[in-house]
């Protein structure tokens, strides 16, 4: 068992248990941590049967890989602008709602017209983030990834309690679908929850991506494994996030208390689904998110699996976060921070 924040623990269930039983979703996931110091001070997984919950063990969730879905697209805007390819306000053709490679059509959720890089993020658009991608040469993309703490860059290398993803790129006549996949979050690359986490954290806190670690009440000194990115870059996607909880996917969950920066997701618990089948409908919501603002205490990631209904990381599992983060900022005494951060 991973030693947790026993205050924080409380809240992290309580807050989870709560959002099943509201979504009648049958299985739920939270972790929460420090991003300046990779302490993980909260983590549940449970199960909902018959009305009646289940713990589950988080710790043997932490070792499973799942397709991240729309949780890449910031790590590959990110990559963008730490090279330099694009900046914020670079105008990028969504149009039409799909891109079509070598005869196959992969969907974005909307036709989004033609939109801005930071946009892109907040509205979580696929389309637009291909853009971004062709901007970068796969090599370069996916040395990034591994720069995020993903595949042979992985955080979690060595830990008992998780697992390294793996970024399994198409060869040949495949080859092509690489970016498209890739933009997608789905057909080539898998993460770990811990690398997930770690890499948000690593925006959050600055570029540092640090060594997750069990809570130590005040003992743990971070570990950096690398930087991630520039701290300028960081400050620009952290920007970039919390539009996403001001105009974008998040916009209903933003917190009145402490300013909350995040990425929604939605995905498939058990089977990748082309992007172009229209019927299909997400049974995996996704978010993740950090708070205070301007200077972050805590990051919280949540997944909610089978809801009743399709999964939407904005409808079931970013009002969790919301709720999370602030409840356990509260108890750890942090001044609330809404209205300076949001001028």
């Amino acid at each position: 068992k991973i030693t947790t924040h026993p205050d924080i623990q409380k809240i992290v269930e309580k807050t989870l248990k709560k959002g099943m039983g509201k979504a009648s979703a049958k299985r739920g996931f939270a972790i929460v941590a420090n991003p300046n110091t990779g302490e993980i001070v909260g983590l549940s997984h449970l199960e909902l049967v018959n009305h009646e919950f289940r713990e589950l063990s988080a710790e043997n969730f932490l070792k499973q890989t799942y397709e991240p879905y729309s949780h890449i697209k910031p790590m590959i805007a990110a990559i963008a602008l730490e090279k330099g390819n694009m900046h914020e306000q670079t105008i990028l053709d969504a149009r039409g709602g799909k891109v079509v490679i070598g005869g196959e059509s992969f969907h974005d959720w909307k036709d989004h017209g033609k939109i801005s890089l930071t946009n892109t993020i907040a509205n979580s658009s696929f389309v637009g983030t291909y853009r971004i991608a062709e901007s970068i040469r796969e090599s370069d993309l996916v040395a990034g990834l591994n720069n995020f703490g993903f595949d042979k860059g992985s955080s979690v290398e060595g830990l008992p309690f998780a697992k390294r993803g793996k970024i399994y790129l198409g060869t040949g006549e495949r080859s092509k679908y690489n970016l498209a996949f890739l933009s997608n979050g789905i057909g080539a690359i898998k993460v770990s929850p811990l690398e997930v986490l770690q890499a948000y954290s690593s925006i959050a806190n600055g570029g540092k991506l640090l060594k997750p670690v069990a809570f130590g009440n005040g003992s743990v000194k971070p570990e950096l494994i690398r930087n991630t990115i520039g701290h300028e870059t960081a400050s620009r996607m952290k920007d970039i996030l919390l539009r996403t909880m001001t105009q974008g996917t998040g916009k209903w969950s933003q917190s009145s208390s402490y300013t909350i920066a995040g990425k929604t997701a939605s995905g498939f618990v058990s089977k990748a689904i082309s992007s172009d089948d229209k019927h299909a409908k997400a049974d995996r919501g996704l978010f993740i998110g950090f708070a205070p603002f301007k200077s972050p205490k805590l990051i919280a990631f949540v997944i909610i699996d089978h809801p009743k209904g399709p999964a939407h990381g904005s409808k079931h599992a970013a009002p969790l976060v919301r709720s999370i983060l602030n409840l356990s900022l509260k108890k750890m005494s942090v001044k609330v921070d809404h209205r300076s951060s949001s001028n």
